[in-house]
């Protein structure tokens, strides 16, 4: 696979799990706000997604499958999305970590079976 390709590849998948994990992260995030009787614009809940895969995705296709095996490289930077994403939730919304670590668990587990679905690996 050439390298044009697979950073065309990349991108698709940076728009995919954005537009997957942006209404996911924001409906937790927010409906934790209003629960709370906390305001939160909801400018910085969109930049909070977009910041969270921007700095963990790249890892996920370029850092990980360089040093270890695929499975490995999936479930390791799953994981480090998770609680990445998790942290800078809770960093840049004030959400509390409970409510982060959730958001970051349902926008991954959305963006993860719509990718493999849209985008299989093994084609």
């Amino acid at each position: 696979m050439s390298d044009y390709y697979y950073t065309c590849e990349f991108l698709k998948a940076l728009l995919l799990t954005i537009a997957s994990e942006l209404p996911v992260a924001y409906f937790i995030l927010y409906r934790h706000f209003k629960i709370k009787g906390m305001t939160v614009r909801p400018g910085r809940i969109v930049a909070a997604v977009f910041i969270c895969n921007l700095t963990t995705l790249p890892y996920l296709w370029f850092v990980y499958p360089g040093i270890i095996d695929y499975t490995s490289s999936v479930l390791c930077g799953e994981l480090t999305a998770f609680l990445v994403e998790a942290f800078i939730y809770w960093i840049t919304t004030g959400a509390s970590i409970y409510a982060s670590l959730l958001a970051s668990l349902a926008a991954n587990a959305t963006s993860m079976l719509i990718g493999l679905i849209l985008m299989p690996p093994f084609e």
